[in-house]
């Protein structure tokens, strides 16, 4: 939408000095479609089963017994999901452990660091970096060892 108003606004303006193309069909419906999918994934997340619970709760329509119970499991929840997340933080002292063992050791801590940034866990994803300070990165691992650092690099920004 913005790109039409900004062609008709060239146009009507008078500052078209020189011809220009009119954009291909295929842009203006891709863009259209690319809306609706976004439009219809929000529909989808609403109709999740924690975002009705969300909402009823928030407007009032359930009973103050009720929210507590529904409080006290997401929170159980969460605790559950915090426990599970230093499980894995715990696994990498055992695989950097061995020398031998550092280059792969690299690659699954970058998977769990992967998982924690697409799960916005960028507090997790420190507790990760802070288990290789102490260990020397594998020289072997040319890729792994970038990646690693990109993501260092991102997370001190």
């Amino acid at each position: 939408m913005v790109d039409t108003l900004v062609e008709q606004e060239i146009c009507s303006s008078g500052l078209e000095s020189e011809e220009l193309e009119e954009l291909p069909r295929e842009f203006l419906e891709t863009k259209k479609s690319l809306k609706n999918n976004r439009i219809q994934k929000g529909i989808e997340a609403t109709k999740e089963h924690y975002h009705v619970i969300q909402k009823f709760v928030i407007l009032g329509h359930l009973d103050e017994e009720v929210c507590v119970d529904v409080l006290k499991a997401y929170i159980s929840l969460l605790v559950k999901e915090k426990q599970e997340d230093q499980q894995k933080i715990n696994v990498i002292d055992w695989l950097v452990f061995d020398p031998a063992q550092r280059a792969e050791a690299l690659k699954e801590s970058s998977a769990i660091i992967r998982k924690f940034l697409a799960s916005k866990k960028h507090d997790a994803t420190k507790m990760v970096f802070a288990r290789w300070r102490s260990s020397a990165l594998p020289s072997e691992e040319e890729s792994a060892i970038h990646e690693h650092l990109c993501i260092h690099v991102y997370l001190i920004r």
